[in-house]
């Protein structure tokens, strides 16, 4: 938890999200696979390190605090979730020992920290999830348990059937 913690706070101001200043003043940061590319091709460890940490860090803020926000992009939330878990997992083999675990873990269970992020975004922000159409999408795409959860709790999913469906 005290990754998620650091995430959050490297995330505070949106320009260490937008890293990138072009000639005209505007922010706007590398695209995903951008960073994937990167990484791939540099044969600097510490820097290989970074581009991954990088790109396994914004894929998963950008999936927990704006999923939403990319249903209907050319690039939606399981592909920064696809590619977060794969930058974690390389992140890991590279890490020293004392980290390898965490990172590990995160790109293992990849789409749980995405639903704690959506839940401190929901809570933090008063989001409205009163779209039931949108929630479910999300479950489907992501089998999400926060989006299950929601959606049994507004009486959307029978808890029995879905006990049934996990046997």
């Amino acid at each position: 938890m005290s990754y998620l913690v650091n995430l959050l706070g490297s995330f505070l101001k949106a320009k260490d999200l937008f890293s990138i200043e072009s000639d005209n003043g505007k922010r706007s940061r590398k695209t995903l696979a951008e960073l994937y590319l990167e990484s791939q091709n540099t044969e600097i460890k510490k820097e290989k390190q970074r581009l991954l940490k990088r790109l396994g860090d914004v894929s998963l803020y950008v999936s927990g605090f704006f999923g939403d926000s990319l249903k209907k992009k050319v690039v939606d939330i399981d592909y920064y979730i696809q590619l977060g878990g794969v930058a974690y997992n390389h992140l890991a083999a590279l890490a020293p020992s004392d980290i390898e675990e965490t990172y590990l873990d995160i790109a293992n269970n990849f789409t749980g920290y995405v639903d704690v992020l959506t839940l401190v975004s929901q809570k933090a922000f008063t989001h409205n999830n009163k779209d039931v159409l949108r929630l479910y999408d999300k479950y489907l795409k992501t089998q999400s348990k926060l989006a299950r959860d929601q959606l049994i709790e507004q009486g959307i999913f029978d808890p029995a059937l879905i006990k049934k469906l996990a046997q």
